[in-house]
């Protein structure tokens, strides 16, 4: 008799908690304040939250931000929200785009992507860190 080594399922293994790295490049937003904005992007994976520099007086800001979240499994929910900063005021909202990290990275992981989010568009791509 033969005996098979006992694996996890395939989709247990997708389960499996890692390191999402995240990288904000660039983006294009619409002008909230007199002829510009001080736009910012708050990304939220599972429930971590982390976000960009603020690029002051612009309607094309450069971040070129990059950020990992642990323990992220395909099922969190990825999401990248825009603002206008506004201290001391509340931030303007500029748009936001949220999905699942599997529909984020199928077929496209480590590669760049233009997400539109509301009337502003951002140039973004993330990996799963290996060990």
């Amino acid at each position: 008799m033969t005996c098979l080594p006992v694996l996890a399922p395939a989709s247990a293994q997708a389960d499996t908690a890692r390191s999402l790295y995240v990288k904000v490049y660039e983006g294009n937003v619409p002008a909230k304040d007199l002829f510009n904005s001080d736009p910012y992007v708050s990304v939220t994976v599972c429930e971590e939250k982390a976000q960009t520099p603020v690029d002051d007086d612009t309607t094309r800001p450069r971040w070129h931000w990059s950020y990992t979240f642990k323990n992220v499994t395909p099922a969190c929910r990825i999401k990248f929200h825009v603002y206008d900063s506004d201290s001391p005021v509340h931030d303007d909202d500029l748009g936001q785009i949220q999905m699942t990290v599997g529909q984020f990275l199928y077929n496209n992981e480590d590669k760049r992507q233009t997400l539109r989010a509301g009337d502003s568009y951002i140039e973004v791509k993330a990996r799963w860190e290996t060990s």
